[in-house]
């Protein structure tokens, strides 16, 4: 997936790693996987020429069966000014000169906060014009290889496509490069032929010329939104047949039906998951799939969704207190609030104290979006 982005910016994306870095640890995965995704993201937004290095390497520790594992990520890109140094980790905090790159400013918050939840630490060393170093360390325990337990694949149960059938075209619309880069890589991933277009505008120009079975259409973008774009494509010839699904952040009943009425099959809505993705495309086209084999001693437990009917049926000052909460990263509080919405609905309160649970605040947060 970062290998992608930097080869779009030509950049060199490098891994570095010491000879004595273990191979199995005992670590939060969801966590410390974030880390490093919300890092590299970072690092390569904002650097225009060169590259990006990760560095790993452990350090013993002390207590048996421990080590520090130390990760870097450098980049070259245009630094940060040593008086706002102090202030990348708050949330919602945009340096003014990465305004232009986009993002919520969740990012850097979130890693601070995931690291310190593992009991680590993270520094930065930066310097204006000159690129950046995030360094985080973490004590991990070590494991070995028959301690590894089967997860499940992060494209969820779907291994490839099943043989002897058509050769899919998928046409992705989103002018946001990491849900464009996420979905991209999903769907090439289990054999579709994909494109993608930034805007309506390249959208309508990407059906006429690759006549595409599938279409997941962003709502809101520049030049062209994607309700237009879905209009202009039914009057074109195939564009009656052509499934087309949107992909929308909206929690709320009018854009559901606003969606319906200009055209579209059906919405997903954001984040997305795998799972989704997937059964979408076998209600409306028939795509048949090979699934990888489970465990029959594994047991998942299941996300429940956040239905937005029920979110935006919560009375107004307890969904103010509930978007305060989010927006400050303030789990304790966070709890308390859910707590409440627990006696109005609980099966709402369930799904949200789940995405809580895993420090997702960005499920919940995009619903403000």
């Amino acid at each position: 997936m970062m290998q992608n982005a930097a080869e779009d910016k030509g950049l060199l994306l490098q891994l570095s790693q010491s000879a004595q870095l273990p191979r199995y640890i005992d670590a939060d995965a969801p966590k410390l996987r974030q880390v490093l995704i919300n890092l590299l993201n970072n690092a390569l937004k904002f650097t225009a020429e060169g590259g990006v290095t990760l560095r790993l390497r452990a350090e013993p520790l002390p207590e048996d069966e421990l080590v520090e594992f130390i990760f870097e990520i450098e980049d070259s890109g245009i630094g940060i000014d040593s008086k706002q140094l102090s202030r990348i980790f708050q949330p919602f905090i945009q340096l003014e000169d990465s305004v232009d790159q986009g993002g919520t400013g969740l990012g850097l918050a979130i890693v601070r906060q995931y690291v310190e939840l593992m009991e680590g630490k993270i520094e930065v060393e930066s310097e204006l014009g000159t690129g950046s170093i995030f360094r985080v360390t973490l004590p991990v325990g070590l494991a070995n290889k028959a301690e590894i337990v089967q997860t499940e694949s992060a494209m969820g149960d779907v291994v490839k496509l099943e043989p002897g059938q058509t050769d899919w075209r998928v046409l992705i619309v989103e002018d946001n490069s990491d849900s464009l880069l996420l979905l991209k890589t999903l769907l090439e991933g289990v054999g579709f032929e994909v494109h993608a277009a930034l805007n309506g505008v390249e959208a309508i120009k990407l059906f006429e010329e690759w006549q595409p079975h599938f279409i997941w259409m962003n709502r809101r973008m520049p030049l062209m939104d994607g309700l237009t774009a879905t209009k202009e494509i039914r009057k074109l010839p195939g564009g009656k047949e052509v499934k087309v699904v949107a992909l929308t952040a909206s929690a709320f009943e009018k854009q559901k039906v606003e969606t319906m009425e200009a055209g579209l099959d059906d919405f997903i809505r954001k984040p997305f998951h795998a799972k989704d993705i997937f059964e979408c495309m076998a209600k409306h086209l028939g795509v048949r799939y090979i699934y990888e084999e489970r465990d029959a001693q594994t047991t998942d437990i299941p996300l429940l969704e956040i239905q937005p009917e029920a979110l935006a049926g919560l009375p107004e000052a307890l969904l103010l207190e509930l978007e305060g909460a989010i927006r400050a990263l303030d789990v304790e509080s966070t709890r308390e609030v859910i707590a409440r919405i627990a006696a109005i609905d609980s099966d709402l309160a369930k799904a949200l104290q789940q995405r809580i649970d895993e420090l997702d605040f960005s499920a919940i947060g995009k619903f403000w979006d």
